[in-house]
């Protein structure tokens, strides 16, 4: 949005052209993970950014975090434009955002990712007309993820993932997807056998309904997307502190950032965190692993028990490192981890990574480091029994303290016991980057005291020797012990921190899958995916009775996988582009943009005197964004093609091939900035930038765009000109 409008003064140049000025480099734009391979796509095909020896580079890491780069101003900027996978949000409206827009260069619906042979046919949706408001797939989605009935709105603290009726739809396949499947009466697979040829023979584990359902982290912009169509509010990096907070929970909250999915622990749960039961054999008391902090719970968030993984004695955010959303597994309900023993027979079922109490909770976050290699993300061979337990670093804070050990024991020196392979090329002759079996743990232990009085740091931690083993592989490291990171949003401040991988869920099927022998455990194996989206489709493949959420790629890079109806409709092209030109429309459908908050006028550093220097060396984002208007249009790219999976924008009325739209950014519409009193769509004009290659708004051409609110309907206080054909 913009109250003046000064683009017809922006220097027109052709697409691929080289603009004059002095040139930025971004060498770690951040955005959609969604468009990660779409905008690599953009940048390797543009031949501008080539002339300029190539100045950005494309990191993804989530819509969010390209968002906050784009508020940074002033000598911190990093960047002007960020693709996302939603329009910009709430979080732009504590900066200037009078040129705020975005560029919609495709469609996307997110789907709700399902193995073929365990979808039913109706979808997520209980019997009923397509379409029709009162059905309940949104009740079954946010039951299932959040522990959230439509009753209690957006009231985060009034979750309750441990509820009866969260538990009546997760444990029953057909509350889920409504039609006869028997497919899922028992997600956890039993196999016949005589010893280490069967598993669960007596089929003792009876777990029926979902198994898990994989989520996208919270910076990811096809989370946005999902909350905002169960009616949820967004994550918030800068989330205030609930009523009657103190500063240590204000933290907290912060860093938990309004995150509502059912795998995250925050102080207001009324139900216990992850623990290990007493074992009176080995005189062992409750441990909580990870351990945990009480911080009570504030007045503003109602009851609960108060449990947070902050660091004890800490006011800073960023002290919930190493279990951030993304790297917490503290759903209530809980499956029991496929598989047993120390890999003694390789051609059973098995899920690869596991709580310390030998289970896992439904809701599994994937967050996948995609600056790392596949060989990198999944090491394959396995850790050796045999050769005991070797000295490698524990996760650390920020401020370098180091956390519990995966058994729960202590450190000593900031160093665990962690199992190995033999790599003669490492020192000592060992690697620490395997995978480990359940039954390998160390026995020796520190920390056994029970009342936290040797070890005071965790009181109602122990170090344990009856955890399961593949606790160990939720730690991702490399061959020497270091432990991998990633890049994500700091909690405290505007920015990204580095943090250490405690939570690689995504390694569940690197290996094994819960396919049956003789060859089915070792097919729909999910190692090749440096992605979240393609990863959670295939981990619907590997675990059959799963479900996740993810862009259409998903789909299209894992077949064998669907998009489950949603409220009665497709997720298809047609129900798709009437997100655009109206009717009948996919409930998940979204538009994939790159935004600006700077505005698209002002990307173009010139000393040309008919083209003022508004922005400081910023020639090469307006070269991308040229090449992102153009060659996603001109054949160059096909969005629709299987290695994207997106949907082409529908051309304007009387218009043969499409053309990408330009969308406002309204901070009144919905009070979304609740100081915002007035409007001026600031896509007006822009057939004044870049010889007309970035798009302006009109409001007779059959789409949604600009400042619409329906297709070619004019905000209020405005009407179509019949001169430019523009609201105004």
């Amino acid at each position: 949005m913009r109250s003046s409008i000064a683009m017809a003064t922006f220097m027109a140049l052709a697409a691929g052209t080289v603009g004059a000025g002095a040139l930025d480099s971004v060498p770690h734009m951040l955005g959609s993970d969604t468009l990660k391979d779409l905008t690599l796509a953009v940048l390797s095909g543009c031949s501008a950014l080539h002339t300029l020896s190539n100045p950005i580079t494309y990191d993804g890491t989530g819509s969010g975090n390209g968002e906050n780069n784009l508020k940074l101003v002033g000598a911190a900027a990093t960047q002007l434009v960020a693709p996302m996978s939603r329009p910009l949000g709430n979080g732009i409206c504590g900066v200037a955002h009078t040129t705020a827009e975005g560029m919609i260069v495709a469609l996307d619906g997110v789907a709700v990712v399902v193995n073929s042979n365990t979808v039913s046919a109706e979808g997520i949706d209980y019997p009923g007309t397509a379409g029709n408001t009162s059905n309940e797939w949104r009740t079954v989605l946010r039951q299932v993820y959040m522990g959230m009935d439509p009753s209690v709105g957006n009231n985060v603290f009034q979750r309750d993932c441990n509820s009866a009726a969260r538990k009546a739809i997760v444990n029953n396949w057909d509350n889920v997807f409504h039609g006869t499947n028997n497919n899922c009466t028992d997600s956890h697979p039993s196999v016949p056998g005589v010893g280490v040829n069967g598993y669960d023979q007596n089929n003792t584990i009876v777990e029926p309904g979902i198994r898990h359902a994989f989520r996208r982290d919270d910076a990811s912009g096809t989370t946005d997307v999902f909350l905002a169509q169960l009616n949820l509010s967004g994550v918030n990096f800068a989330q205030a502190a609930p009523t009657g907070a103190t500063t240590v929970q204000a933290a907290v909250y912060r860093g938990l950032a309004g995150s509502p999915f059912c795998n995250n622990k925050r102080p207001d749960d009324d139900w216990a965190p992850t623990t290990l039961a007493s074992n009176a054999t080995l005189g062992l008391n409750n441990s909580q692993i990870p351990e945990m902090t009480n911080v009570g719970v504030p007045s503003g968030a109602g009851n609960g028990l108060g449990f947070t993984t902050m660091e004890a004695g800490s006011s800073n955010p960023k002290f919930l490192q190493p279990y951030f959303n993304e790297y917490s597994d503290q759903d209530p309900i809980r499956r029991k981890c496929v598989g047993r023993g120390n890999n003694a027979a390789a051609n059973l079922p098995m899920e690869q990574v596991c709580g310390p109490d030998g289970s896992l909770g439904v809701v599994l976050p994937i967050s996948i480091p995609p600056e790392l290699t596949p060989a990198q993300l999944y090491p394959s061979l396995p850790c050796e029994p045999g050769l005991g337990f070797f000295n490698g670093p524990a996760p650390i804070r920020p401020n370098g303290d180091p956390v519990r050990c995966p058994n729960g024991d202590a450190t000593q020196d900031s160093q665990c016991l962690l199992p190995v392979r033999t790599d003669a090329s490492q020192p000592g002759g060992v690697a620490f980057d395997c995978i480990n079996p359940p039954a390998n743990v160390p026995q020796a232990l520190f920390d056994t005291d029970g009342d936290g009085s040797q070890f005071p740091d965790a009181p109602a931690t122990d170090g344990r020797p009856d955890v399961d083993g593949r606790v160990y592989n939720l730690i991702l490291r490399a061959a020497d012990g270091t432990i991998r990171t990633e890049t994500r949003t700091d909690p405290s401040k505007l920015g990204v921190i580095t943090a250490p991988i405690a939570g690689a869920f995504f390694r569940i099927h690197s290996t094994r899958s819960l396919g049956l022998p003789p060859t089915g455990q070792s097919s729909n194996v999910c190692a090749t995916f440096n992605d979240d989206t393609n990863q959670i489709g295939c981990l619907t493949l590997a675990s059959p009775c799963s479900i996740g959420y993810a862009g259409r790629g998903a789909i299209s890079n894992n077949p064998g996988t669907t998009s489950a109806l949603v409220n009665g409709i497709v997720n298809s092209v047609d129900t798709i582009k009437a997100l655009v030109l109206g009717g009948s429309t996919y409930p998940l459908a979204r538009k994939l943009y790159l935004n600006t908050i700077a505005g698209f006028e002002n990307l173009h550093n010139s000393a040309s005197t008919s083209s003022p220097n508004t922005v400081a060396g910023t020639d090469a984002e307006e070269e991308m964004a040229k090449c992102y208007g153009t060659l996603l249009f001109n054949g160059t790219i096909n969005v629709e093609s299987s290695s994207f999976g997106f949907v082409k924008l529908p051309p304007h009325t009387g218009a043969a091939s499409e053309q990408p739209l330009c969308e406002d950014f309204n901070g009144t519409l919905n009070s979304l900035c609740p100081t915002d009193t007035t409007n001026t769509d600031a896509c007006i004009g822009n057939d004044a930038v870049a010889g007309g290659l970035i798009p302006t708004s009109f409001c007779n051409n059959g789409l949604k765009d600009g400042a619409e609110t329906a297709p070619d309907v004019c905000q209020a206080g405005t009407t179509c000109s019949a001169t430019t054909h523009q609201c105004q």
